[in-house]
């Protein structure tokens, strides 16, 4: 799990903890506040591929109901993954046509063998 996922879940915890405490000792409208905080939890277990949907998510949410939201959409938008495939050029190309010479010399064993 990426850092920004575990800030999510936890401040999805702390946040739905904290607003369930004031919609019991204030006004119950704060309990929305607290189904949010839980509900968008979860947005974060999204998949990694997906980060910035996920910071875009938690920064709307952040400004309109979860200002606690902003800290995982902070984290989710300047998340660099860690593996980057990158073209490399002839490199990629030679081991394409290495594997498909290959593919075909097996082909070519298993029509001789029946």
């Amino acid at each position: 799990m990426e850092n920004y996922q575990t800030a999510g879940i936890v401040v999805g915890i702390i946040s739905t903890i904290f607003w369930i405490l004031l919609g019991f000792a204030g006004s119950p409208i704060f309990l929305l506040f607290a189904l949010t905080a839980f509900l968008f939890m979860f947005v974060a277990l999204a998949d990694t591929k997906h980060h910035t949907t996920v910071g875009a998510i938690f920064l709307v949410v952040g400004i309109l109901a979860n200002i606690f939201y902003l800290i995982p959409a902070i984290m989710a938008l300047r998340y660099k993954p860690k593996y980057e495939v990158k073209y490399r050029g002839n490199l990629e190309d030679e081991y394409i046509k290495s594997l498909e010479h290959k593919v075909e010399q097996l082909e070519k064993e298993k029509t001789g063998r029946k």
